[in-house]
């Protein structure tokens, strides 16, 4: 059976109790998922297969001032026993849905460059490799 992909919103949390091992780095708590969902430029997807969350997608939407939104992809994980099964495809395919409704120009993530699977998986999906320098500070 294909898992089933929907939009987390507050009515529908509940799905959370029940996540397979991989899915998330670490378990959604409720105040986190709390200030996600007050978030409105937060969207949360989740792959549901007999009552268990097996693949999670989170992305956000930038607007920006003087040019179309954008979706950046900030999390996909799928449950370790379930993978290279279309699971991560699948909430892909909500993603660039979601992003044309809201007329984003383009969506974007970032993986790490050693991280083969991930760009191989994404090459399949559209998107194209671009060399950038992140720059970050522990607070």
């Amino acid at each position: 059976m294909s898992p089933h992909v929907t939009l987390i919103g507050r009515h529908n949390t509940a799905l959370l109790d029940h996540v397979a091992e991989g899915v998330f780095a670490h378990p959604p708590t409720a105040a986190h998922l709390g200030a996600y969902l007050a978030d409105p430029a937060q969207r949360l997807f989740v792959a549901v297969q007999a009552g268990r969350v097996v693949g999670q997608l989170s992305a956000v939407l930038h607007r920006h001032p003087d040019k179309a939104p954008g979706l950046y992809i900030e999390e996909l994980g799928v449950a370790t026993a379930l993978r290279r099964q279309g699971i991560a495809t699948a909430l892909m395919q909500a993603a660039v849905t979601l992003a044309r409704n809201l007329g984003c120009a383009e969506i974007w993530l970032a993986t790490e460059a050693d991280n083969h699977a991930a760009r191989a998986f994404y090459a399949t999906q559209g998107l194209s490799g671009q060399q950038v320098v992140m720059f970050s500070r522990l607070l």
